[in-house]
């Protein structure tokens, strides 16, 4: 991941507290941007991954701060789901396909809130140590 001289930090459902609060102490100005990554269909267009929208949503709830519209919609459905976020993620195709690949136990492993301590990024070191 290389976001030029800007912090990037890998965030999902497993360490969407820890990822804001590593965002927050970071941030210049107090600005966060959250991307969504989505998938690829087999004809490599683009999906969207619900998975990714509520580990979006995850981390925009955690950061609580004054958000765009788009950010907004993606939090207020991790809000929605609440605790039916793991089911509908299993439910859903992104969720199926690694069940139908033999892997269940990735699914369950993916939606296990608190499962991570930080993301994996950029200045992963740095912020790990802040955050001790």
């Amino acid at each position: 991941m290389a976001g030029g001289g800007t912090p990037v930090l890998a965030g999902r459902l497993r360490n969407a507290a820890a990822v804001a609060s590593a965002a927050q102490a970071i941030a210049v100005d107090g600005a966060v941007g959250v991307i969504p990554a989505g998938k690829r269909w087999p004809d490599d267009s683009l999906r969207p991954a619900i998975e990714d929208m509520l580990g979006a949503g995850g981390i925009i709830h955690h950061l609580d701060l004054l958000c765009s519209p788009e950010a907004r919609v993606a939090r207020d459905a991790f809000r929605a789901a609440g605790k039916d976020v793991a089911e509908l993620i299993r439910a859903s195709i992104s969720g199926r396909e690694p069940v139908d690949g033999g892997f269940p136990g990735d699914v369950y492993l993916a939606v296990e809130p608190g499962g991570e301590p930080v993301g994996a990024g950029a200045d992963r070191r740095r912020v790990s140590r802040e955050l001790s």
